[in-house]
């Protein structure tokens, strides 16, 4: 990550934090106007930090002043749907509130200690102080995502025609690694409107492997195959 130079006009105090979730607890990232049967990450990080805040002063009127009457300023590096899980999600909270009064180990624990409540749905890595110019999506370098897509075990040979099976996996990989440090334009692979100056983006890792897993917990069903895509570019269009 990268610092910007812009100026703001309101000073406060900026705190990077790395977060990782279970997408299958909650409705996507981003907060919803109407109500969602599952909980939205973003939703969950505001609801519980202002909650710590508010136990930690219990004025209530002065806890609304200093955050000039608004939600907590949550932000993060990119967007995840409902069902999309992230390790490595990296998140900005701003706050008045001074290190004395909320530490960054305190944060952490805060979101930690709802994380075990809630089968390990949410998990903060790390919690740090940043430059106020810092901005998880304008700062980052590169973001990553893997795909995991289950592979075909019939043996009927009029189905395998049309599915994906191990055999393509090293052919898959091939065609990915071909990708690799060149800047394309991926317009055609984008969807709505483009809201970016360019569809132009450089993938620095494009790879295909084979990978199996276990389809639960109580392994009452055995293992299952998948070939995993992981892409690292230096920026995504919708």
């Amino acid at each position: 990550y990268r610092t910007r130079t812009r100026t703001m006009q309101h000073k406060k105090r900026s705190l990077k934090l790395k977060i990782g979730y279970k997408g299958e607890y909650f409705a996507g990232w981003q907060m919803q106007k109407q109500d969602t049967k599952l909980p939205t990450v973003q939703g969950t990080l505001t609801d519980l930090l202002e909650d710590m805040l508010r136990k930690r002063n219990p004025n209530v009127e002065k806890w609304r002043n200093k955050v000039f009457d608004k939600r907590l300023d949550v932000t993060c590096a990119g967007r995840t749907d409902a069902g999309v899980s992230a390790i490595g999600q990296v998140c900005r909270v701003r706050t008045f509130y001074t290190p004395e009064e909320v530490s960054c180990q305190a944060i952490q624990d805060c979101i930690n200690s709802y994380g075990r409540l809630h089968d390990d749905s949410l998990h903060c890595v790390s919690v740090e102080e940043v430059d106020t110019s810092f901005h998880p999506t304008f700062c980052a370098d590169a973001r990553s995502y893997v795909y995991i897509i289950d592979l075909c075990n019939t043996n009927n040979d009029e189905d395998s025609k049309w599915v994906l099976k191990a055999c393509h996996v090293e052919l898959i990989d091939h065609m990915f690694r071909a990708l690799e440090g060149r800047e394309l334009n991926y317009f055609a692979l984008s969807y709505g409107k483009v809201k970016t100056e360019t569809t132009l983006c450089t993938l620095h890792r494009a790879r295909a492997s084979l990978i199996e897993y276990m389809e639960n917990d109580d392994n009452d069903h055995g293992s299952q195959q998948a070939i995993c895509v992981e892409l690292t570019g230096n920026r995504f269009l919708r």
